[in-house]
């Protein structure tokens, strides 16, 4: 390494340890979301097309 590369490398890890150090104190609350990919896929008309389209290929791929 040279000793740019070094150098960012070593305020990299310096940040990353800062920014730990900080979430201990603040912490804050936060949510969570929770998506159903299978009723996003079934209920939804972007989601029919991609189903479509994936049962497509599947069936082109069995037939090679």
């Amino acid at each position: 390494m040279n000793r740019g590369t070094s150098l960012l490398a070593a305020g990299s890890i310096l940040l990353i340890m800062v920014g730990q150090a900080n979430t201990g104190l603040a912490a804050e609350t936060f949510k969570v979301g929770v998506i159903n990919q299978r009723a996003v896929m079934e209920r939804t008309k972007a989601g029919q097309r991609a189903l479509q389209e994936l049962k497509e290929f599947t069936a082109n791929q069995q037939r090679i």
